[in-house]
């Protein structure tokens, strides 16, 4: 018997991969998207705030830097992005949509290159959860 299991995905997927980091102003760091299917890829992001401010979260391919930015964040405050465009936030009283810019953050994949770098202006701990995308054969 032949059971069809219908991922939403016409690419087969790794792992879920999780990287977890603590990070300080004006850190970055770097995920190699070694996924074989080019161009972007979603992610899943929390971010846990660990100075009040306006966050962002710089991410950069090709020379090419885009921005999520978040503002009026509090200390403590857990930032959660997912892979379906919903940005959430751990205070009820923090309207994270109308501080939110919109741009939701993606790694991505070229012929040429794997190398996406992260970078955030304030102090956090970040959880990036993504899953590397595979051309497969049937």
């Amino acid at each position: 018997m032949l059971k069809i299991v219908d991922t939403g995905n016409r690419f087969g997927t790794m792992n879920t991969t999780t990287l977890p980091k603590t990070l300080s102003s004006d850190e970055s760091f770097i995920i190699n998207d070694t996924s074989s299917k080019t161009g972007s890829s979603p992610i899943d992001v929390i971010i846990k705030c660990k100075q009040a401010g306006d966050l962002a979260l710089s991410y950069s391919f090709n020379n090419k830097e885009r921005t999520t930015r978040i503002n009026n964040c509090s200390n403590g405050e857990i930032i959660s992005i997912n892979n379906m465009q919903v940005v959430t936030s751990s205070l009820s009283s923090h309207d994270v949509m109308e501080d939110f810019n919109f741009s939701f953050p993606k790694i991505y994949t070229s012929v040429k290159s794997t190398v996406n770098t992260f970078r955030v202006n304030v102090p956090c701990d970040i959880a990036i959860k993504y899953e590397l995308r595979r051309k497969v054969g049937i």
